[in-house]
């Protein structure tokens, strides 16, 4: 087991909104910190010089997780064409 890292962080910013409440931070040393309180999830990013550093879930113990790039290329969402600007019809020309 490696051993564990601290993160000190000074809250700027405490947002109530309906149903949660949205902290922000700066992290001691450089950094930030975010983090979604909701009625029974909380979300927490905390990006350092070491990474960026997540936790999502219900039972907070105090632990973040290195956040892990994911491979989006077989991704199912369909993408919305290109829109296309036409110039107006006297610019117009063949291409050769």
């Amino acid at each position: 087991m490696s051993a564990l890292e601290e993160y000190v962080v000074a809250i700027e910013s405490v947002a109530n909104q309906p149903g949660s409440q949205l902290i922000k931070g700066l992290v001691e040393g450089g950094g930030a910190f975010i983090a979604t309180l909701g009625p029974t999830t909380l979300n927490i990013f905390l990006q350092s010089d070491k990474g960026l550093m997540r936790y999502a879930g219900a039972d907070f113990n105090g632990l973040l997780s290195p956040l892990q790039m994911i491979n989006l290329d077989d991704d199912i969402r369909q993408r919305p064409p290109p829109k296309v600007t036409w110039l107006e019809s006297s610019n117009r020309r063949a291409i050769e």
